[in-house]
């Protein structure tokens, strides 16, 4: 194993997950690289005083949640940094869009051939298919901090972004960013449709359900599987509805239909039901998904087993939510918004290298039924700041730059040799019980002690 050398022992004995991680992110953040990747994409920016990798360098404190606030992470690192707080926020709320997508696009491409040298990817969901989990994901409200804001009482929004995920590998591998917080998935249907390629399925929640877009796909000689939505009336009947199996969650119906476009064409669909055996929390009692595949490529219950890992998306929106702050409320500024949520994406992807490194040890089960990626990345974070104190960037850099693509997985993997499970054990709990809720106008509160004495006394 390579030698990392006796500044980082200590980190190695005590927590080598975040070590795996650092050099992940080592990995991917040289400074050269990030400054010529913003070169290259961005179009009007350019860089004088602030480079682009001192930017990542403030941000990304942030993003791990070592630093509560940039205005935080500017002062710990006021030394390197030679331009003022105003400087930096100047930069990140003009931070082009387009280089936010880049970042994550340039993470997946970099991070991708580690995990294929290790066999860490996943099965296909579909044999000969590359599987593509697309959806939204609208930003949280900011603070009312900009001029024209502090009047509404409604919370201003400062936009979104559309994920396209890989299950295969956990990455999210593209990223369509927009800056408009009241707009929807579908306007940027004609932008998703260019990033379709022949042979892959792309799984989706009902909001992408339009004739368009599915016509769009086919086009490309891709297939699709999507919820169907409510608003899609317009559809034929081809046959009568069959009973083809049953899930573990319901019992599955098949039915062939057809679909037109406005330009007259016609195409045949699969109109796949799932009969739950338990409501939705929205309280749905039947899911109808529509796809262009054929019953060999993919048959019905096994089409509802797919859709059911478009949750796989959700997921990680979740994940970057409570392991890492994708979602800054200061940051009031759209372009300053996506900018944070592409590197918490970007430190997504991290994650689900080293995910994939501890599968291949420990197995892809244990890893998603017994590891709490919430502990790992808080211990991470709690010692986040040591190691940038302990460690030079230099250190990381002569340690990890020069290695093939071969000779870094099989480091990660004697790093994660060292990780011991059962300190981030799973927390799980039963389903809660329902409580009629005591109402009384007239009592605002209630004494918590009295209440445990009224518990004793019955």
């Amino acid at each position: 194993m390579l030698h990392f050398g006796e500044k980082f022992e200590a980190f190695l004995n005590k927590a080598p997950a975040a070590v795996g991680i650092r050099a992940i992110l080592q990995r991917l953040l040289p400074a050269d690289r990030l400054d010529r990747l913003f070169n290259d994409t961005a179009e009007s920016q350019y860089e004088k005083t602030l480079l682009f990798s001192t930017l990542m360098t403030i941000m990304f404190d942030v993003t791990l949640k070592s630093s509560k606030s940039v205005r935080n992470s500017w002062l710990a690192h006021k030394n390197e940094v030679p331009v003022s707080l105003s400087a930096v926020y100047q930069k990140l709320n003009n931070l082009e869009p387009a280089v936010a997508a880049e970042l994550v696009r340039y993470s997946a491409k970099r991070l991708r051939p580690v995990l294929q040298f290790i066999n860490g990817e996943k099965a296909p969901l579909v044999p000969g298919l590359r599987t593509v989990i697309v959806d939204g994901n609208h930003f949280s409200g900011t603070q009312h901090r900009l001029i024209g804001t502090r009047h509404h009482q409604a919370t201003p929004l400062p936009g979104f972004a559309i994920a396209l995920y890989d299950p295969q590998c956990g990455m999210v591998f593209d990223l369509i960013p927009c800056e408009d917080g009241h707009a929807q998935e579908r306007a940027y249907f004609d932008e998703l449709a260019e990033r379709v390629a022949a042979d892959e399925l792309w799984i989706a929640d009902r909001n992408f359900c339009t004739v368009d877009f599915m016509f769009a796909i086919r086009e490309k000689g891709a297939y699709f599987l999507i919820r169907h939505h409510g608003q899609l009336k317009k559809w034929n009947a081809e046959g009568e509805q069959k009973h083809v199996g049953t899930t573990a969650t319901g019992e599955v119906y098949e039915q062939q239909i057809s679909i037109v476009n406005s330009s007259g064409q016609k195409m045949l669909l699969r109109r796949v039901t799932l009969q739950l055996f338990q409501k939705t929390r929205n309280g749905d009692t039947e899911i109808h998904v529509l796809t262009n595949a054929s019953k060999k490529q993919l048959p019905s219950v096994r089409a509802c087993e797919c859709y059911r890992e478009r949750w796989g998306i959700e997921g990680m929106f979740l994940e970057l939510t409570q392991s890492l702050q994708c979602e800054v409320d200061t940051l009031a500024y759209p372009k300053a918004a996506i900018f944070a949520f592409s590197l918490a994406v970007l430190a997504y992807n991290a994650v689900s290298l080293f995910r994939g490194v501890l599968g291949t040890i420990h197995g892809f089960e244990t890893i998603a039924e017994k590891l709490s990626w919430y502990l790992l990345c808080s211990e991470t974070t709690s010692v986040w700041r040591g190691m940038e104190i302990a460690i030079d960037d230099g250190d990381w850099s002569s340690c990890i730059d020069a290695l093939t693509n071969r000779r870094f997985a099989m480091v990660l993997r004697k790093v994660c040799e060292r990780i011991d499970l059962s300190r981030y054990p799973k927390s799980r709990r039963g389903p809660k019980k329902k409580v009629v809720k005591i109402f009384d106008p007239n009592v605002n509160h209630v004494s918590t002690a009295k209440i445990l004495q009224e518990r004793k006394t019955n």
